[in-house]
């Protein structure tokens, strides 16, 4: 294994829900094998995994399925994705997601450059914090991902960059 090089954003009902002194960051760090990366990814996106690219540099890995299995949505993560690819997604992504480096010429996922995995987690933190705070807005999401309502945490998930 190698140092931790990937990130895990769980979906918001997965974080704690007592208040807590610091901000919550939304991500784990892992360390990203350099075997039986398939087994891993499925492990911890929760199911088949699908490699979504939003950032030249990054992999976003989420449950293939993720959707129609009804999976918690996960709105941090699609905010990160609509701030790297600089668009409002008008679909939701649901479950937990892994962020990796892209891959090498081996079809292994490398790990993710150190200022890279700095900028994902400032990014993250900004997101997990804005979601925390608009809580209520988390029931439409996941129908209507496009509503101008969630510009604004856009905005600061770019803002983190």
């Amino acid at each position: 294994m190698t140092t931790a090089a990937a990130l895990l954003i769980p979906p918001l009902s997965t974080l704690p829900k007592s208040p807590t002194p610091t901000p919550i960051p939304g991500f784990q760090r892992l360390s990203l094998p350099d075997h039986d990366q398939y087994g891993w990814r499925k492990q911890h996106a929760g199911g088949v995994p699908e490699a979504a690219y939003y950032h030249p540099h990054t992999v976003i890995h989420v449950h293939g399925n993720g959707i129609a299995e009804m999976l918690p949505p996960n709105p941090v993560a699609w905010t990160l994705a609509c701030a790297w690819s600089d668009q409002h997604l008008p679909y939701p992504l649901a479950g937990p997601v892994l962020i990796t480096g892209t891959e090498n010429s081996h079809g292994t996922f490398i790990p993710l450059p150190a200022a890279l995995a700095a900028q994902t987690e400032r990014i993250t933190t900004a997101a997990t914090g804005w979601w925390l705070d608009h809580l209520h807005l988390l029931f439409d999401w996941p129908l209507s991902p496009a509503s101008p309502d969630y510009a604004p945490a856009i905005a600061l998930a770019r803002d983190a960059m």
